[in-house]
């Protein structure tokens, strides 16, 4: 991309982050980066910011893409992307819950049981 500020881009990564209470490895999580990466987003360092990345960290900062990109425009994501990211949400609980609905006790259990393990494993790296 030509004509980005990468240090402007990085700090309101940073900024909106933080707006969160997010984390660095919270946020290279739900976009599927490593750590490092954001690290060096928020730093400045990459030069070549592609696109891509750049709407996964608006997704995931729940911010709008032109501003994170350093544009004189709003913070925030327009209320129709708010709702349609939300539909999305829904189809994906919807989805857990018909699997659910098809467990046995004992395998409800197990699975209950593994979330739980699952999430403490999380927050210790966290």
């Amino acid at each position: 991309m030509e004509n980005i500020n990468t240090d402007l881009i990085g700090r309101r990564l940073k900024y909106r982050r933080k707006m969160l209470n997010m984390t660095q490895k919270e946020l290279a999580n739900k976009v599927s980066i490593h750590l490092s990466t954001v690290s060096r987003y928020e730093k400045g360092e990459i030069k070549d910011c592609k696109m891509p990345v750049l709407e996964s960290f608006a997704r995931a900062l729940d911010c709008n893409p032109a501003w994170l990109m350093g544009y004189d425009v709003a913070m925030e994501v327009p209320v129709h992307k708010i709702l349609h990211q939300a539909a999305e949400e829904k189809a994906k609980m919807d989805g857990v819950t018909e699997l659910i609905k098809h467990l046995s006790k004992d395998n409800y259990d197990k699975w209950l049981e593994y979330g739980e393990w699952l999430l403490s494993k999380q927050l210790k790296e966290d």
